[in-house]
């Protein structure tokens, strides 16, 4: 039989851990979805939203418009997400965003970014880089992680 799909994992398990390292460090978590967000960059901040929560860790899912897709309304957090931008976070999260430009703002670069991302476009922008462009989706990536 014919394999359809490359099934192998471009991402190097020990970053993984690195990226839990740096979450279990943090005091306060900004988790940021790209400019005009999609069920992708959504879903997969919510999804670690919804971990951070459970495990009672300090973060706010960020998107620099108040402007959401109405249509994605009804997963769990997605009130949560704001336009507000917190006065104090030590470590970034970027998700589903192809180059950095996509976040909307300017990070500051004393601040580490774990960076996850499916697209080719990617160039590794982040301190800790989640990017595998054979998946489908961010939300793939974010999946793995969970696994962990």
């Amino acid at each position: 039989m014919k394999k359809d799909f490359i099934v192998s994992n471009k991402i190097n398990m020990s970053d993984y851990s690195k990226a839990l390292e740096l979450i279990e460090k943090s005091r306060y978590i900004l988790i940021i979805t790209h400019v005009n967000p999609d069920a992708d960059s959504i879903s997969s901040a919510l999804a670690l939203s919804n971990l951070f929560h459970e495990n009672k860790i300090k973060h706010k899912v960020f998107n620099i418009s108040s402007d959401l897709p109405q249509n994605l309304n009804f997963m769990k957090g997605f009130d949560k997400i704001t336009d507000q931008f917190p006065k104090f976070f030590d470590l970034a999260i970027s998700v589903d965003c192809g180059t950095i430009k996509r976040l909307g703002f300017e990070l500051d670069s004393e601040i580490p970014l774990i960076n996850f991302d499916h697209h080719q476009s990617n160039n590794n922008y982040g301190t800790i880089n989640l990017v595998d462009p054979m998946k489908s989706s961010t939300a793939e990536i974010v999946y793995d992680f969970f696994q962990i």
